[in-house]
């Protein structure tokens, strides 16, 4: 029995339990590659938008400045990108270094096994409803 069965219907509790589950399974099979799916996702989102800015980053992952850059410092510590530009928020641009193109592509099939394990687990078209579902609400956190 769930003992949280009465706040089923607490949006937040519902998408953060689900959240926990998708990031377990992920991190899972990244650990392989020594990263975590966060640091992943940022690896990735530097691939496909090469010398983007810290405050793009930040709007395009929904989160605050100072903690994107939390979270990129121990990248940038292992070499897998490289700041340049300004001090100031806005002026700093981040791109993969040859180092971190090797961790994505290193990173890009255990990742491609989450994916698969996660359909799997809630099927193929269940899968695509909830991702289409979250990016929905991303979008409006963007609007």
């Amino acid at each position: 029995m769930d003992p949280l069965r009465e706040l089923d219907d607490c949006h937040y509790l519902a998408y953060r339990r689900s959240d926990r589950f998708i990031t377990r399974l992920y991190d899972k099979h990244l650990a392989a590659a020594g990263l975590t799916s966060s640091q992943f996702t940022l690896l990735m989102s530097l691939k496909v938008s090469p010398r983007i800015n810290t405050l793009a980053l930040a709007d395009a992952m929904v989160m605050e400045r100072t903690t994107l850059v939390r979270a990129l410092k121990p990248m940038r510590d292992a070499g897998w990108i490289k700041a340049s530009g300004s001090g100031s928020g806005r002026g700093i641009v981040f791109e993969l270094t040859k180092a971190g193109m090797e961790k994505v592509d290193e990173g890009f099939p255990l990742w491609s096994a989450a994916k698969k394990q996660f359909e799997d687990t809630v099927g193929e078209g269940k899968a695509n409803r909830i991702r289409t579902s979250n990016l929905t609400v991303a979008r409006l956190a963007q609007a």
